[in-house]
């Protein structure tokens, strides 16, 4: 429900950027639809993959989903840029918008499988306030990494190539080359070597970051995005799928909350530290913000590290669960 819930708000988010040159006032409105989105919709999905999850094919499900998304996201770069040359950003727009009504078909045909119980929200910030600072805490604060990917990277490939066709060709030919080698990262992540993937990913990661003020062109600008997906690819399998293990095992939805709440604080601090890089180095703030990035990157590294022991209230909430489940 949560995430069917979420899809007018990304409606609302997309209508508002396309709104924004006619007012200051939809910037605001992009925001705050952007935040209950995204509060809605991972919250929920990220408790059903951890519920239904198989411990033993972690590695293989989170896999296939990311393939899934690469495979889709492959073609949407391409399409979008051709749309936008073809017919404008408004074309673009309503295509976006009937793609995200589409997406709710499957959650309308799909029965929820769970008693309800009380989830306390208090707890859950005096949680997140108790744990602040422990390496759960920012393993997940490494995330704002993902929300620098997001927003600057895309902004500096548009300054490097000017042309929206050629990017959107370049990052779609990207993340197409990548689908198999994430496959076979899940394989790994499934044969007692998530730590060691984990670990690699990790050091690749961090290398895309600090190469990229080094980049020029179209070809340079294909060959670092390629390389940062594969090597992203290897740290986020093997991340997630540990940390749906930690979910299942310490009670789903406190889990799961915890961590939205700390990635996104995380991607808080990555934002306000970019824009504070535009203000400290006017002329240039490109290097500092992808080494911004790789510092982000390097705390990937703590989720192997960051097992806790279980809160009692976990333990209690998540027998009742198992228990109370059909």
């Amino acid at each position: 429900h949560t995430m069917l819930f979420s899809s007018p708000f990304l409606v609302l988010f997309y209508l508002s950027l396309f709104a924004i040159p006619t007012s200051p006032i939809f910037l605001g409105v992009a925001v705050i639809s952007t935040v209950l989105y995204r509060t809605l919709y991972w919250s929920g999905y990220h408790a059903n993959f951890a519920t239904w999850m198989k411990s033993k094919e972690a590695g293989k499900e989170v896999s296939n989903r990311i393939a899934l998304t690469a495979i889709a996201s492959a073609f949407a770069p391409l399409i979008g840029g051709a749309v936008i040359v073809s017919f404008g950003f408004g074309a673009l727009f309503i295509v976006v918008t009937m793609l995200i009504l589409l997406s709710n078909v499957p959650l309308l045909r799909t029965p929820e499988m769970f008693v309800p119980k009380k989830f306390s929200y208090g707890k859950a910030v005096r949680r997140f306030v108790k744990r602040f600072g422990s390496t759960h805490f920012l393993t997940f604060f490494a995330l704002g990494e993902s929300f620098i990917a997001l927003t600057a990277w895309p902004i500096f490939i548009v300054i490097m190539i000017p042309d929206l066709l050629v990017i959107g060709f370049l990052v779609s030919f990207a993340r197409f080359i990548n689908v198999l080698v994430t496959l076979y990262v899940g394989r790994l992540s499934d044969e007692d070597r998530r730590d060691s993937v984990l670990y690699s990913g990790t050091v690749f990661t961090i290398g895309s970051w600090l190469v990229r003020p080094l980049i020029s062109g179209p070809l340079g600008v294909f060959l670092i995005d390629s390389y940062y997906r594969v090597s992203r690819n290897m740290t986020i399998v093997p991340f997630w799928s540990t940390a749906y293990g930690v979910a299942k095992k310490e009670g789903v939805m406190s889990t799961i909350i915890f961590q939205e709440m700390s990635l996104a604080f995380g991607k808080a601090c990555a934002g306000v530290l970019a824009i504070l890089m535009f203000y400290i180095f006017p002329a240039n703030p490109w290097p500092a913000i992808f080494v911004l990035a790789a510092m982000f990157t390097a705390l990937y590294s703590l989720l192997p590290r960051s097992a806790r022991p279980v809160a009692p209230e976990d333990v209690l909430s998540h027998a009742a669960h198992h228990h109370q489940s059909p």
